[in-house]
């Protein structure tokens, strides 16, 4: 949220949105990004009914959201981060409790069963320091566990997706260029290339999981 806007919790951008339908607008990095994602499941779930506003990345959005030109964001963490701590913009909420934000609520407080947190496969788990630092969790496992989260959210984003008719054609032809081959991909569901075991047996891995702020102005 853009600091000279008065709201500091999120029921109070849900009434202003269910007072004023379509007149609220949000941005993402583009049509089928996890940030457009996070928002829809977010309308979904609030029954709220607000405009969106897709661009070609995230900063273009932030960007806009600082000028006000927007209203709202969804925005990962380590996009946001050092404009929430500049006291460019004001954090509503999380996707989940977050140490570098402790007085920021997970969205769940007020929305209960929202949970929208991206997620990356790594095979370097000496990162982990600046993954935390960035605002992302991270959790270890084996690449059968991280093709089971792949699937949850496969499952779970695909209703979103329906729900707000996101179509492959947009996500390529309109914000990220001509197709190519990450067209079989899942709309919101990075792409993630096959894991083997390695020479010294089966490969370990470090899922980090990507939380986004809700950020409004």
């Amino acid at each position: 949220m853009n600091p000279s806007v008065p709201a500091r919790t999120i029921p109070e951008p849900i009434g202003h949105a269910k007072a004023n339908p379509g007149r609220i607008n949000y941005g993402s990095a583009g049509r089928g990004t996890p940030q457009n994602i996070s928002c829809e499941l977010f309308k979904m779930m609030t029954a709220v009914d607000r405009l969106h506003v897709p661009y070609r990345g995230g900063a273009l959005a932030i960007n806009d959201l600082i000028s006000g030109h927007l209203q709202v964001t969804f925005a990962p963490v380590s996009k946001a981060i050092q404009q929430i701590k500049a006291g460019k913009l004001r954090a509503l909420a999380v996707t989940t409790r977050l140490d570098v934000f402790p007085d920021v609520p997970p969205m769940a407080d007020f929305v209960p069963g929202y949970e929208a947190s991206g997620f990356a496969g790594l095979a370097a788990p000496t990162i982990k320091t600046r993954i935390v630092k960035l605002g992302g969790t991270v959790v270890g496992g084996s690449p059968q566990e991280f093709g089971a989260i792949i699937s949850e959210a496969t499952e779970k984003r695909a209703k979103v997706i329906k729900f707000a008719g996101i179509k492959a054609e947009q996500i390529f032809s309109l914000d990220r260029g001509p197709p190519g081959p990450l067209m079989t991909r899942k709309a919101g569901v990075e792409p993630s290339a096959p894991l083997r075991p390695g020479p010294r047996g089966p490969m370990r891995m470090t899922t980090a999981l990507i939380h986004h702020v809700a950020a409004v102005g």
